[in-house]
């Protein structure tokens, strides 16, 4: 329930300005009219984290992709899609990486794909915590 798509079409288009704003800040360019040929109207953004030895990707990545699956729409799960690609590849041995992609393909509809992720997630050891819900 988590990771599934949000209800209502009003919630769904909070997670679209969520993701926008999110994935602008991965890019380091905000446009605020939403039209990528309008260059007069973008902004170059600059880190707060400049001075810190702190890599703040892994983070943003990792809520674009939630935004993205919030939104349910192909769109915003190719977004997630590629940048899970991207994890896995540079990350190949990362079980949360794996993971993380086997929810964006399970959201997409390639179910195979979706079980042959979580299947790897497994194997290089994720979900092997000592986790009880009682």
């Amino acid at each position: 329930d988590f990771w599934l798509p949000a209800q209502e079409e009003a919630k769904r288009e909070e997670w679209r300005t969520v993701l926008k704003l999110l994935s602008s800040a991965i890019d380091g360019v905000y446009d605020p009219t939403g039209e990528d040929d309008h260059d007069i109207m973008k902004a170059k953004l600059s880190s707060g984290f400049q001075a810190w030895e702190f890599d703040v990707r892994p983070f943003l990545e990792h809520a674009v992709v939630y935004a993205a699956c919030k939104c349910g729409d192909y769109e915003s799960l190719s977004i997630a899609r590629s940048i899970c690609s991207r994890g896995v590849t540079l990350r190949p041995n990362s079980p949360e990486e794996w993971w993380r992609y086997s929810i964006v393909l399970g959201l997409l509809g390639d179910e195979v794909a979706s079980e042959d992720a979580l299947a790897a997630s497994h194997s290089f050891g994720g979900g092997q915590g000592a986790r009880r819900d009682d």
